[in-house]
């Protein structure tokens, strides 16, 4: 579980949209693959302001982070450019976490509505319940509060499940979270072909990572209609979504896969949230580096080509 690179510009892209404060949620302890140095080049790039007075820890003590460069904490990622308290929850105390409950099971009412911004990096797809983890981790969120949620989509090798898109969206649609942006992350070059290479092993991408926007609402000549992402991506992708809670939102309610709602209730709700993450002011994530859409392939068999569209590379 962590925050790499392109998390990290996710989360201060939602920063800069509207500022991160209260009291942030990590899922398990995070890993931070990011030094000091590397933080503040990170903050200049992405013209986040670095926050007056803050310092950053070596992290010495999370299970898994490597000790070959001197990672910083969670606590000094988010220190650096916020003034949020950072806590996290894990299912057992051994990397000391504020709150020790299972995400699977009954989670104390006193934690209801405990955090202002949940990160997920990765959690969901290391449990054997992961719809259930997702319900709790609504209840932990404030009204107003957001989720970030980051998680393997196709073949990495110790995932315990894989996900689409269409889970995060369509739950936080059913659920009428007040905006849901969900994104592919495709890693073109993930399979066997290393960044440093001889001339006679070519890339099969210029890029390291393309990312592309998943929207489904659509428009067709009876009207309007939900449609799934049909990603057919044969190298390792994930799944990267931000979801924002409304006063209204539940927490309770199960999609049914587009393909088998029957229910027009069900669809109604599904459509028009989806109208309305679309609509939302919340801009798209955008990456520094400038690039022709039309050169970015698909990886999508959608019959409508707005639904997966590419909008950052690295």
């Amino acid at each position: 579980m962590g925050i790499d690179g392109l998390a990290a510009r996710m989360i201060l892209a939602e920063h800069r949209f509207r500022p991160i404060t209260g009291t942030v949620l990590t899922i398990g302890r995070q890993s931070i693959g990011l030094t000091a140095d590397q933080m503040d080049h990170l903050l200049a790039v992405t013209v986040t302001p670095k926050r007056a007075g803050a310092s950053y820890a070596v992290d010495n003590a999370t299970v898994g982070v490597s000790r070959e460069k001197p990672y910083i904490t969670q606590e000094s990622f988010f220190g650096a450019f916020c003034n949020a308290t950072v806590l996290s929850l894990d299912v057992s105390a051994y990397e000391q976490a504020d709150i020790v409950c299972d995400l699977q099971g009954r989670v104390p009412w006193k934690y209801k509505g405990v955090a202002d911004f949940i990160y997920n990096g990765s959690c969901l797809d290391n449990i054997f319940d992961p719809a259930a983890a997702m319900r709790n981790m609504s209840r932990l969120l404030k009204p107003n509060g957001r989720v970030y949620h980051y998680e393997q989509g196709n073949s990495h090798p110790t995932a315990y499940v894989k996900f689409s898109a269409d889970w995060f969206m369509d739950f936080y649609a059913l659920n009428e979270f007040l905006d849901c942006k969900t994104y592919i992350v495709d890693k073109p070059n993930s399979l066997g072909v290393p960044l440093v290479r001889p001339v006679e092993l070519p890339r099969r991408s210029d890029f390291d990572m393309i990312v592309y926007n998943y929207n489904p609402y659509v428009e067709h000549a009876t009207g309007v209609g939900y449609d799934c992402s049909s990603v057919e991506a044969f190298s390792r992708y994930e799944i990267h979504c931000i979801a924002e809670k409304a006063h209204h939102s539940r927490n309770d309610r199960v999609p049914i896969q587009k393909h088998y709602r029957v229910d027009d209730w069900h669809k109604t709700v599904c459509t028009d949230s989806a109208k309305r993450f679309l609509h939302s002011s919340r801009p798209l994530f955008t990456g520094e580096r400038a690039f022709d859409p039309a050169l970015i392939p698909r990886i999508d068999s959608s019959d409508y080509p707005q639904q997966m569209s590419p909008i950052a590379v690295f």
